[in-house]
């Protein structure tokens, strides 16, 4: 009899210690989800990682936007550079197309992109 007391009083204190630990998981949940709620952090899921307008085909304005920008120029510039290192290097040496006659123009590398002010 006395057996089957305690395994009860032992079962009823692992239940209650159970219910406890549900009961402080629910409440750090509700505080988690009320801080994440104040601070907006869900309502950023679905913007977009990029200061780039996919739909408008425009930088967005602001810093990161006129980062993103100038990235893209200096990467336009790049293409150019090595689209005529490729022009100089891979052609004839001796100054015309050697197909058709004509004289190949001198190559002229593009001005490097300019930083825009930033007011």
């Amino acid at each position: 009899q006395e057996m089957i007391e305690k395994r009860r009083v032992m079962a009823l204190e692992r239940e209650e210690k159970r219910w406890s630990d549900i009961r402080e998981g629910e409440t750090k949940q509700k505080s988690k989800s009320e801080c994440s709620r104040t601070k907006g952090l869900k309502a950023k899921t679905n913007m977009s990682g990029l200061h780039y307008n996919l739909i408008s085909q425009e930088y967005n304005e602001g810093e990161e936007g006129e980062k993103l920008k100038l990235k893209d120029l200096y990467m336009k510039h790049r293409m150019e550079i090595r689209k005529n290192r490729m022009k100089i290097n891979s052609g004839t040496k001796c100054g015309y197309n050697i197909i058709n006659g004509e004289k190949i123009p001198p190559v002229i590398d593009p001005p490097s992109p300019k930083k825009p002010q930033i007011n």
